[in-house]
């Protein structure tokens, strides 16, 4: 029963983490590599084209460089980069929801 308990609680905050509601909606849930079906079917025709995902697919990858690019300059030093890494290291290593949310 408390094993039970343990993995109902770790899915729950599993599934609060990775926005699995947005999810189900259609919406994008958080971060990149999180696009949903509705959210690429721009036309709403019930397919998503090429020209479609590669939209959607290339806003994705602007807004991760953008939040590495933390001086805004377009390009990415080391430094940028050195600090990104370490932010998501601490990020995997606490578990911590908070931080991924704020990462949009």
């Amino acid at each position: 029963m408390k094993r039970e308990t343990l993995a109902a609680l770790a899915a729950l905050g599993l599934s609060l983490c990775t926005g699995n509601a947005a999810a189900q909606q259609g919406q994008r849930a958080h971060g990149p590599g999180h696009l949903t079906f509705a959210s690429m079917d721009t036309d709403h025709d019930g397919t998503i084209s090429l020209a479609e995902f590669k939209a959607a697919h290339e806003a994705e990858l602007e807004a991760h460089f953008k939040r590495k690019d933390t001086n805004g300059d377009g390009v990415l030093s080391k430094e940028e980069l050195a600090n990104w890494r370490a932010h998501k290291r601490r990020q995997r290593r606490h578990g911590d929801c908070a931080a991924a949310k704020s990462d949009k």
